[in-house]
């Protein structure tokens, strides 16, 4: 009973001093130091055989983190980078390496977020080294856990794009869908992947149609060398134009170019494509894949098709969903 009333009052104190005084010195150091707490410091540690030892935590638990507040910091295990994050109000960014960050905070952005490691290519360009979406590096061209998600061109992380991975060759969508075309330039938080609706005339194959606002058109959602509106790469980076992606392909050689291309910095991987049609499956995960340009064409979109005996560059539907790889702003 003495024991718990001695704590009590050791409690109140503190307390007491905490809402008395804003600074607060544990001394663990042993030794005879007097000085005073820093008067810049609210609270200081003071040892000579021990560190201070923040919150352990995995990726998913660092991003499940509701409202993390700035300044919030947290040691992330499974990270790519392992070490300290610092949380910037929009993303957990790595004190060791600046540049590497995993993206923000209680799960933001339709519930896609992609650590951000980056990777120079042969022609010299910064890319994120892995699909929107993919967990890791690919470790092979068939590398589900590399796949990452799969947009329908000019859509933002609105959800329409998460895919659920199994295998190599399975892929089962996170979202249901509507033959309902939008009419806005955002979905307005609806994650339904949209079918193409041949019976309606003058769609084109697209998932909104809808008049201008404000300046912003359909082919400006996704705009070149300029971030687009609903561009759905981090801060700092943008889908690639149809051009930057030709130049990777130039700058890699080999018959099998599905492998030629995973072998290149970029590891590119054969996600596959989720055709808008019926009930809008996965289709050829493992075997061929694409990766969206922001580049339009007319009223479609340039997309690159990879597959063993192919990599080019041709326009197609807008409602298609195929990967996003990004590329660092200049």
């Amino acid at each position: 009973m003495k024991t718990i009333i001695r704590f009590k009052i050791t409690l109140i104190c503190l307390v007491t001093a905490i809402s008395l005084n804003s600074q607060v010195l544990i001394d663990k150091s042993g030794t005879s130091i007097n000085e005073q707490v820093a008067s810049s410091a609210s609270l200081e540690l003071r040892s000579v055989s021990q560190g201070f030892l923040p919150p352990r935590v995995t990726k998913a638990e660092m991003q499940a983190i509701e409202s993390p507040a700035e300044g919030l910091l947290v040691y992330c295990r499974d990270c790519d980078l392992v070490g300290i994050y610092i949380f910037d109000g929009t993303n957990y960014v790595n004190l060791t390496d600046p540049d590497t960050f995993v993206e923000g905070g209680g799960g933001n952005n339709g519930g896609d977020s992609t650590e951000v490691v980056d990777v120079t290519s042969a022609t010299g360009e910064i890319w994120m080294d892995r699909n929107l979406g993919a967990t890791q590096v690919a470790i092979a061209s068939n590398d589900h856990l590399a796949y990452g998600n799969l947009y329908q061109w000019g859509r933002g992380n609105d959800g329409h794009q998460l895919i659920t991975r199994t295998s190599s060759t399975e892929g089962v969508a996170q979202n249901g869908t509507t033959t309902t075309i939008f009419t806005s330039p955002d979905t307005g938080g609806n994650s339904n992947f949209v079918l193409l609706d041949t019976s309606t005339p003058g769609v084109d194959g697209n998932w909104t149609n809808f008049t201008p606002i404000n300046g912003v058109e359909e082919n400006n959602l996704w705009n070149g060398t300029v971030k687009g509106v609903n561009d759905p790469c981090p801060d700092g980076y943008r889908v690639p134009s149809s051009v930057e992606l030709q130049n990777e392909i130039d700058a890699v050689s080999g018959a099998d170019r599905l492998e030629a291309l995973f072998q290149s910095s970029l590891k590119l991987t054969a996600a596959g494509t989720r055709i808008p049609l019926n009930t809008a499956d996965v289709s050829d995960s493992g075997e061929s894949g694409g990766y969206w340009s922001s580049t339009v064409n007319s009223t479609q979109s340039n997309v690159l098709t990879i597959s063993p005996i192919i990599a080019a560059i041709s326009s197609n539907y807008r409602a298609l969903g195929v990967s996003v790889r990004c590329i660092k702003n200049d």
